[in-house]
């Protein structure tokens, strides 16, 4: 079989034949064992990890403008291109979502030169063969991410391109993967990120004043008496939720300086993943960093944690955001208003607390162009 343009035979000893699977409700774990012939070297053994466990690398490139004062001079763009680790594709049956492949090479349990005799021994259809190679076990996992090629993730404007397709001198060039611009339109559009939701909710009461009784005489036919004050706290639950993002890049895709920037009280500008317009923000990040497996690529897990408070407003039917809070109304009705910041010596300043950033460029490498 030809898998990344290299090729391997599967293990066919009939008394321990490959794939041997194992799974529970919500995962599987394949083992899979093959031969890789031909030569015995590092290069080809670099040459199979790719093939089985694909790569990330960060790409640069600058504009094509050669005037320094032009405005695009020295205009740079970055992003991160990848290539998919093998696969198994889903089975026809009542399970069959329509989507692609659904179990991933993820590790390499080992790797081990062959010899003919070995080879022989485990791949009898194969026949006496003085070629080596190597015998690799290779493990099959699902994945809490969705993986896409990089054509799936192209930037929306085609070209790379600015300010409703102002020419950075990058027109003959094709349009590179964007992957904020990916999960900003919905997870599922999204690779190489896992996505975890808490609950995070609050009881909030609320104080004295803002409700009272209604008392009900014992005969209904008997008029309403007046009302009573409410001589209580009113607990309700305010609902919010923690929201993490689990990115797997190259370390260097990592944009230290935004995140540092939009850590400084910011929500969504625009709906980002499931959240609607100001009602996301960024609250901290950090990132594990490793060694790449394939190649000399530093990898990182970043995780980037926010706040998801959509404050729904019953009269006018919005989501008030983290820009807003819980107010009792003079007409009785529990509403959510929105705050803004207040001089000390009194009058509003205006804008709001939490200012709308573009969370979408979180998760690409850092860039002077699209």
């Amino acid at each position: 079989m030809n898998i990344g343009g290299v090729t391997f035979h599967e293990l066919a000893r009939p008394s321990d034949r490959s794939p041997v699977e194992q799974g529970s409700r919500d995962s599987v774990d394949i083992l899979r064992t093959f031969w890789q012939p031909g030569r015995v070297d590092e290069p080809a053994k670099m040459e199979a990890r790719a093939a089985f466990l694909g790569y990330a690398v960060l790409k640069e490139e600058t504009s094509t403008e050669t005037d320094p004062a032009d405005p695009n001079f020295g205009k740079k763009r970055r992003w991160i291109e990848r290539s998919l680790p093998h696969s198994y594709t889903t089975a026809p049956g009542p399970w069959d979502t329509g989507t692609a492949s659904h179990v991933y090479a993820s590790s390499i349990e080992s790797c081990e030169p062959a010899t003919g005799h070995t080879v022989a021994d485990l791949f009898p259809d194969v026949g006496p063969t003085a070629e080596r190679g190597f015998i690799w076990k290779v493990r099959y996992s699902s994945w809490p991410w969705v993986h896409r090629a990089d054509s799936e993730v192209l930037a929306p404007n085609g070209v790379l391109a600015a300010d409703g397709g102002l020419n950075l001198g990058f027109v003959d060039l094709p349009a590179r993967p964007h992957e904020g611009i990916a999960l900003e339109s919905g997870w599922l559009n999204s690779r190489y990120v896992a996505r975890f939701a808490r609950h995070a909710g609050r009881n909030v009461t609320l104080p004295n004043g803002f409700m009272e009784f209604i008392p009900q005489p014992a005969d209904p036919l008997q008029p309403l008496l007046p009302a009573q004050p409410f001589p209580y706290g009113l607990p309700f639950h305010h609902f919010k939720m923690d929201v993490e993002y689990h990115w797997w890049t190259p370390l260097a895709a990592i944009n230290h300086e935004l995140f540092a920037k939009y850590l400084n009280m910011t929500c969504n500008d625009a709906t980002f993943d499931f959240a609607p317009a100001g009602t996301l923000s960024l609250k901290d990040y950090g990132w594990t960093e490793c060694q790449g497996y394939v190649g000399n690529t530093r990898m990182a897990l970043l995780v980037a944690k926010f706040r998801y408070e959509p404050n729904w407003d019953e009269a006018t039917q919005t989501f008030r955001g983290v820009n807003s809070s819980y107010r009792s109304t003079p007409d009785g009705v529990l509403r959510f208003w929105p705050y803004r910041p207040r001089r000390p010596g009194g009058g509003a300043i205006p804008g709001e607390v939490f200012v709308r950033r573009d969370y979408s460029e979180l998760f690409a490498p850092p860039s002077t162009a699209i």
